[in-house]
């Protein structure tokens, strides 16, 4: 079965769409229709929603999430620049209601302006894959 996210070379979209064509109203309807149908499966990381307003195609669960963290002795850099500071001694966690658990050390990237604290506890967004600091423990 064809993939709607099977990429430039794909039979499905190449035999309606010119390389780096936007996809036209009527392309769409063509997808909705091959989705409705069974004829097109949506490939991650991309997911298909039944809904009352019709199909939703959306991004899976797994690339945009929260998750909880805290600094490393050294805490993360600033933004200078527009480059944004980040720090590869950053503990993941994981809370069950009850206890807090330290995961694996990751890289997460601060876009603030200013430093984040050594040893403070932070929500991570992650956005495929990349870890961005959105709250920080004052």
């Amino acid at each position: 079965m064809p993939s709607i996210n099977a990429g430039p070379g794909s039979p499905w979209l190449s035999s309606r769409t010119k390389p780096g064509e936007r996809l036209r109203a009527e392309n769409t309807n063509e997808v909705k229709a091959a989705l409705r149908r069974g004829r097109l499966a949506v490939a991650p990381p991309l997911e298909s929603l039944d809904t009352p307003g019709g199909t939703l195609i959306r991004f899976g669960g797994d690339l945009v999430k929260t998750t909880l963290a805290k600094s490393g002795t050294s805490g993360i850099p600033a933004n200078a620049n527009s480059v944004p500071g980040s720090a590869a001694d950053v503990t993941l966690y994981s809370f069950d209601g009850t206890t807090m658990t330290a995961g694996a050390p990751t890289t997460a990237y601060n876009l603030s302006t200013t430093a984040v604290g050594a040893n403070k506890w932070l929500i991570l967004l992650s956005v495929g894959g990349l870890n961005f600091v959105i709250f920080e423990d004052c």
